[in-house]
């Protein structure tokens, strides 16, 4: 995923930080990413927090960070 802010080589060329969720998740299938439906559910528990002001526990935000890290890892080019 491309951010406006990152240069050199990426692994999927789509512009992930200006898109909604609706459209990244629209992008992850057209690329076929893996772990969609794990990081479609991220997301979802994202926007509740962003814009709900759902506050979760420690223990969702810690599970949360080794979601993300799990991903990163699984799509290192």
């Amino acid at each position: 995923m491309r951010s406006g802010k990152a240069s050199g080589p990426t692994a999927f060329e789509f512009d992930a930080a200006e898109q909604t969720t609706t459209e990244l998740l629209a992008s992850m299938r057209t690329y076929k990413l893996p772990m969609r439906d794990e990081i479609s559910r991220f997301f979802a528990r994202c926007d509740l927090v962003k814009y709900a002001k759902t506050v979760p526990t420690v223990d969702e935000a810690e599970r949360a960070i080794e979601q993300l890290r799990e991903f990163v890892v699984k799509t290192r080019p």
